[in-house]
């Protein structure tokens, strides 16, 4: 694992900050990119690429907070009150009646040292108006890694007649007490299937789906 520490300076205008920075954690440029290493019936291997991160400074009631969001990534909506990250969601085939079981082989990131992090607020409905902002003041002086798992099998379901599980990356982790995050520039995740079943590239339009789907069928 590689772990280069970058501190970021940050420019005044007035009393407040302004602009969005680019920071490079990987190699490229653009969006998240999934990709397969290895697939057959027993499991998949995959690789998430991040090759930056986009800090945007906000302004709440005189306190700035920085919002770090990845290119191609979606917000993950965990604990209002708490950091907002992103995850990568990754959508598999299965074999039918598998229950997937989840492995990092490798991981490679860097640590970035950026104070406040956005706090996720609630979702507020159509035509409200946001209320005071919410934060876990608490969590925020604690010494922990958010969110603390790296990846997850977030939970498997059926498609007419594929079967898939819902792989669910997390890119970014927050260290609230030392203002620090820690990036994933490139992640190589194995997810293991018990059944037996033959596989087949299949493409299914998801926005928010791995490059090519597996379709599963019985041999």
């Amino acid at each position: 694992m590689r772990n280069v520490t970058a501190l970021i300076a940050w420019l005044l205008a007035g009393s407040s900050l302004v602009g969005a920075s680019w920071l490079q954690v990987g190699t490229g440029s653009g969006e998240a990119h999934v990709s397969i290493v290895e697939q057959s019936s027993s499991g998949t291997t995959f690789a998430v690429d991040i090759p930056g991160v986009e800090v945007v400074p906000t302004d709440v009631d005189g306190v700035t907070y920085s919002r770090v969001t990845i290119p191609g990534a979606v917000a993950a909506g965990l604990e209002v009150g708490r950091p907002e990250v992103p995850i990568v969601p990754v959508l598999l085939a299965r074999p039918t009646g598998s229950n997937p079981a989840l492995r990092i082989l490798s991981m490679q990131t860097e640590t970035l040292s950026i104070p406040r992090i956005y706090p996720l607020q609630p979702a507020l409905r159509f035509g409200e108006a946001p209320g005071p902002i919410q934060i876990d003041g608490g969590f925020y002086s604690a010494d922990v890694e958010y969110p603390p798992e790296r990846a997850v099998v977030a939970h498997t379901a059926t498609w007419h007649d594929l079967d898939v599980v819902n792989v669910q990356v997390f890119p970014l982790v927050v260290r609230p007490a030392r203002k620090e995050i820690e990036v994933v520039s490139r992640i190589t995740v194995r997810v293991d299937y018990k059944a037996e079943a033959t596989q087949r590239r299949l493409r299914i339009g998801c926005s928010h789906c791995i490059d090519g789907l597996s379709r599963t069928t019985r041999s």
